[in-house]
């Protein structure tokens, strides 16, 4: 970028005013130094002393560029690449070491990416967790119920001829012809309770172990609870209630 250019006659000696040659060139220098200052800017910007913004107040919106991941538009001098930036129509990202952590669009708040993302670590925990809902795990199936102590309920209205179990505490089934149960794939232990109803005839897995090693008599509408320890290669089962009213 060239020098200013500055006319000092025509500048500064106005309507007949006769200032010196020396305050003229100071005003050049001025100048001069301020051209300088903002054509560095680009390359330099912590280098422009020329505001200081602590407890500035502004009147209306600040736009900021876009930024990316690997370069948000709010950043920091001593790590550039941790900071804030713009996704796309309503949405936003927050970035740490150019790798996006979280990102917000709407009413939801995201992780970075599917499945890598910590919630807090054992040495430093969130204290509590209010919910309104459920906590799902990747596939949608309950994996805990309402933080008030509800049951979420799973509710089949029609079972077909096979019905799959969610993960969910609670089940009730109406089954609309005869039914051959699948039972979710815990991880750990997992109890849940099937209230089930329609005049038909259930089948469940082989992996159900009942008392005395014989499954009860089933009568619509029947309540039955079953636990595993071990994953889902056992489940205890119980007949809780038959024929109820």
């Amino acid at each position: 970028m060239t020098d200013l250019p500055v006319n000092i006659d025509s500048t500064y000696a106005d309507d007949g005013e006769d200032a010196s040659v020396q305050e003229h060139q100071e005003h050049h220098d001025t100048l001069h130094a301020l051209h300088n200052a903002i054509d560095g800017a680009s390359s330099d910007p912590s280098s422009v002393g020329l505001a200081a913004l602590d407890g500035a107040t502004f009147t209306g919106a600040v736009l900021l560029p876009d930024g990316s991941t690997s370069a948000p538009a709010i950043a920091f001098a001593a790590d550039p690449d941790t900071g804030v930036s713009w996704v796309s129509a309503n949405r936003g990202e927050l970035v740490a070491g150019g790798a996006r952590i979280m990102s917000w669009r709407g009413t939801d708040v995201l992780p970075g990416d599917d499945g890598t993302i910590d919630l807090g670590i054992p040495a430093l925990r969130w204290k509590n967790i209010s919910l309104s809902g459920e906590v799902k795990d990747g596939s949608g199936n309950t994996k805990y119920a309402k933080a008030d102590g509800e049951y979420a309920v799973n509710t089949v209205a029609a079972s077909g001829s096979t019905e799959t179990l969610t993960l969910a505490p609670a089940h009730d089934v109406t089954m609309d012809e005869s039914c051959t149960f699948t039972f979710p794939s815990p991880t750990a232990g997992h109890t849940f309770l099937l209230l089930l109803s329609g005049a038909f005839t259930p089948t469940f897995p082989a992996s159900v172990d009942w008392d005395s090693a014989t499954a009860p008599t089933y009568e619509s509408p029947s309540l039955y609870g079953f636990t595993t320890l071990d994953g889902g290669t056992t489940w205890v089962g119980t007949l809780v209630a038959s024929g109820l009213g």
